[in-house]
C-alpha cells in the first residue's frame, strides 16, 4: 500500500491565490514518489472527488469566505463579499483568522476522519494560518508527523495589520504559533531572512527549519547566455504584473515609478508600460496622475485586467523589460521567479541587502535600486542602464539552479522523508 499524506490548503483551486503554485509542486513531487495525497480545501459544500494523485475533500466554510473552487488556473464562483467592518470584527473574534471556523469544522468532519487513518504526514501551507491549526490538531488526532509550510512570516513581518499594531493580537497568536511549531517535525520557510528571524525569536526551531524558496515554473531549467529581444520594434515595451500594494502596504509604487520616470526623462527612447493586474481604486487614481508625466516623455501607461497565470507569463516573455517592487527584506515572491525565468531585463526596487537583493545582485539581467523616498542620481543611472538593455538586440542573463524544480524537489523530499513517523 502506498504511503499517505494529507495536505491542508483551504485556498486550493481558488484563483488567483498564490498558494496554489506551491501546493501544486508538493502534490507533483509527492505523487512522483507514489505517495497517495488527500487534499482538504474550503468551498461551498461538503464533497469529495478522486483525482490522478489521490483525493480532494472539500469542506464547507461556515462563514462563506471561500467560494466554489475550480481547477487551478480556472475561475471560481464568487465568495460572499466581506466588508471592512466584517473583516475587522472577525479578526477580533477568530484566532488566528476568519478561516479558523472552517479549520475547526474539518478536524471533526467525517470525510476527513474517514480518510485520515495511516498518514505519514499532515502538511499545511499558510497563509491563512488557520490551516496550520487544523493540521496541528489532525496530526495529534492521527498520531502522525506535522509539517509546516510558511509562505510568509506569522509574527515575523506579518501580513495582518492587527499583528503590527496590537500587542494583544501578537500575544494571542504568538501562543498559538509557538504551540504548533513546537509540535512540528519540519518547518519550511521561503527565505533566509525569515529563517533567521524565526530562529532568533524561537530558538527551539533551529533544527526544524528547512529553507525552500519559491521557484521557477516547472518547465524552466537552469541556464545562461544571451536573450534576444522579442521584436525589433523601435519602441520599448515594459510590463508590470500584479498590484502595487498587494498584501503588503510597504510596497509603495512611488519607490519604482519615480526613479523610472526620472530615468526615462534622460532618454530619447519611447515606449509603453503595460500594467497588468486588478488594481484598486486608489491605485488607478495614482496611475491616472502619472499618465501625463509619462506622456510628456513619449511614453504610455496601459492598464489591463489580470489574466490567467499562463497568459501572464507569456506576456512577460514577450516584453522588452519587466518592472518589480518589494517592500520587504525577507520574502522572495513567486512573481520574482516568474520574472527571472524569462531571462528579460528586470528593474527591481527592493530593500538594500534584503533577500531579493542578495538573490539578484550577481544576475546580469537584474538592475537593482534601493527603496528611497527621493530619486537619487544612482537610481536614475540604474534606470538608464536598464532601458539600454531593453533596447538592445540581446542581453546576457542567468537562471540559477538554486531555484529550479530539480533542486527544490530534492530539498523538499529529503526534508519530509526525515520527518515521517515510522
Amino acid at each position: 500500500m502506498p504511503r499517505k499524506a494529507m495536505i491542508i490548503a483551504p485556498f486550493w483551486g481558488h484563483t488567483p491565490h498564490l498558494g496554489n503554485i506551491r501546493v501544486d509542486r508538493f502534490i507533483r513531487w509527492l505523487s512522483d514518489q507514489d505517495v497517495y495525497i488527500i487534499l482538504v480545501r474550503a468551498g461551498l459544500v461538503d464533497e469529495k472527488q478522486e483525482t490522478a494523485w489521490g483525493l480532494e475533500i472539500t469542506i464547507r466554510d461556515p462563514l462563506g469566505k471561500w467560494g466554489k473552487p475550480e481547477a487551478v488556473g480556472g475561475r471560481e464562483a464568487a465568495a460572499r463579499p466581506a466588508s471592512r467592518f466584517r473583516t475587522y470584527v472577525t479578526d477580533l473574534l477568530y484566532n488566528p483568522d476568519m478561516t479558523v471556523m472552517w479549520a475547526r469544522r474539518l478536524v471533526r468532519h467525517r470525510l476527513v476522519v474517514e480518510h485520515g487513518q495511516g498518514l505519514a504526514w499532515v502538511l499545511a501551507s499558510s497563509p491563512p494560518e488557520s490551516s496550520q491549526l487544523a493540521a496541528y490538531r489532525l496530526a495529534r488526532k492521527f498520531s502522525t508527523a506535522l509539517v509546516v509550510d510558511m509562505r510568509d512570516g506569522w509574527l515575523d513581518e506579518p501580513l495582518k495589520s492587527a499583528l503590527l499594531h496590537s500587542r494583544f493580537h501578537r500575544w494571542r497568536e504568538g501562543r498559538l504559533e509557538r504551540k504548533i511549531l513546537q509540535h512540528a517535525k519540519r518547518i519550511f520557510v521561503v527565505s533566509d531572512g525569515l529563517k533567521k528571524m524565526m530562529e532568533e525569536r524561537l530558538p527551539f526551531t533551529r533544527n526544524k527549519i528547512t529553507l525552500m524558496t519559491n521557484g521557477y515554473p516547472q518547465e524552466v531549467t537552469a541556464s545562461s547566455g544571451e536573450k534576444p529581444r522579442w521584436s525589433n520594434a523601435p519602441q520599448i515595451s515594459l510590463l508590470y504584473a500584479g498590484r502595487f500594494t498587494g498584501s503588503r502596504n510597504s510596497h509603495k509604487a512611488h519607490y519604482l515609478i519615480d526613479p523610472l520616470l526620472s530615468g526615462i526623462r534622460t532618454q530619447d527612447r519611447q515606449g509603453t508600460i503595460h500594467l497588468l493586474g486588478d488594481f484598486s481604486a486608489e491605485e488607478l487614481k495614482d496611475i491616472a496622475a502619472w499618465q501625463p508625466q509619462f506622456e510628456t516623455s513619449g511614453w504610455m501607461l496601459e492598464v489591463q485586467p489580470r489574466v490567467p497565470r499562463e497568459e501572464a507569463m507569456a506576456r512577460m516573455a514577450q516584453a522588452d523589460g519587466l518592472l518589480f517592487i518589494t517592500g520587504t527584506s525577507v520574502v522572495l515572491s513567486a512573481k520574482l521567479f516568474e520574472y527571472l525565468a524569462t531571462g528579460r531585463p528586470i528593474l527591481a526596487a527592493a530593500p538594500k541587502n534584503g533577500d531579493v537583493w542578495k538573490a539578484c545582485k550577481d544576475l546580469p539581467q537584474v538592475f537593482l535600486m534601493p527603496l528611497s523616498n527621493t530619486v537619487t542620481v544612482t537610481a536614475t543611472e540604474v534606470v538608464e542602464r536598464f532601458l539600454k538593455a531593453c533596447a538592445q538586440h540581446a542581453w546576457p542573463y542567468q537562471i540559477p539552479s538554486a531555484f529550479s524544480e530539480e533542486h527544490l524537489s530534492k530539498v523538499f523530499l529529503e526534508a519530509v522523508a526525515t520527518s515521517e513517523y515510522r
